[in-house]
């Protein structure tokens, strides 16, 4: 992981993702950018289909070297902080949160309990869900694209095409 020749294109397209991933994170702490959300879920799909790719190129008659046990030390343990970070956004997510959603209809903002209308809430309390939503799912995306990172990397020349 230390040579930039072990870096190919899946490791440089999974390390664009993950720093974009974290800058929405890290923004999510001081604003809500409308946008961000959108941004987080076009980010899924390439997540699962590198996911898929790094799967499918595995050698069937080796050991997995994606399985956890084979992971080096240093990359275990960031991993384990990434998991329990995610788990705990998730908590507090749904602390604050539960079963409320907050959308928005020709400029009001509207709180509904499952599909219940409850009341008008303002445009602060709408960007303060969304930027809670956005912290969630940027979470887990951080995780899963630090694995896929790390296992592009660590399979480079099983990723060719």
């Amino acid at each position: 992981m230390s040579d930039f020749k072990s870096l190919n294109l899946f490791a440089i397209f999974n390390i664009v993702c993950f720093m974009i991933c974290v800058l929405i994170h890290l923004y999510s702490f001081l604003s809500y950018l409308p946008f961000s959300f959108e941004i987080l879920i076009s980010l899924v799909l390439p997540l699962f289909l590198n996911t898929f790719w790094l799967i499918l190129k595995q050698k069937s008659n080796q050991n997995q070297s994606w399985a956890f046990a084979t992971w080096s030390k240093n990359f275990q343990s960031i991993f384990i902080i990434l998991f329990i970070y995610a788990l705990l956004q998730f908590f507090i997510f749904y602390t604050l949160v539960g079963n409320f959603r907050v959308e928005k209809a020709t400029n009001t903002y509207y709180l509904f309990e499952r599909n219940r209308f409850i009341t008008e809430v303002s445009q602060l309390e709408y960007q303060i869900y969304w930027a809670r939503s956005v912290r969630l799912l940027s979470s887990f995306l951080i995780l899963f694209f630090s694995f896929t990172i790390y296992a592009s990397i660590k399979n480079y020349d099983r990723l060719k095409f």
